[in-house]
């Protein structure tokens, strides 16, 4: 018995404390990228912060698009998606 108890100790990754049922491990493990970080700068109008990410694609799209750039408008929330 003290066998098994070690065994699942082992074997079994930690639960999320925020989420019960969740393991921490298949969550990050689901995760190609980490979320960024929380900005703790406010934009007071648009285009006054905006925020951008490149990401590349193992296999290009239908119309040879190996590339996405994403830019954010940090006060309106507005998102334009291109793929390069």
């Amino acid at each position: 018995q003290e066998y098994i108890k070690d065994f699942l100790e082992v074997t079994i990754p930690p639960v999320d404390p925020v989420c019960p049922g969740f393991f921490v491990s298949c969550q990050l493990g689901k995760q190609p990228n980490f979320p960024f970080t929380p900005c703790d700068v406010c934009a007071k109008e648009p285009f006054e912060l905006v925020h951008s990410d490149l990401k590349s694609f193992e296999v290009k799209s239908y119309h040879c698009h190996k590339y996405i750039i994403v830019f954010y408008d940090n006060f309106t929330s507005m998102a334009w998606v291109q793929c390069l």
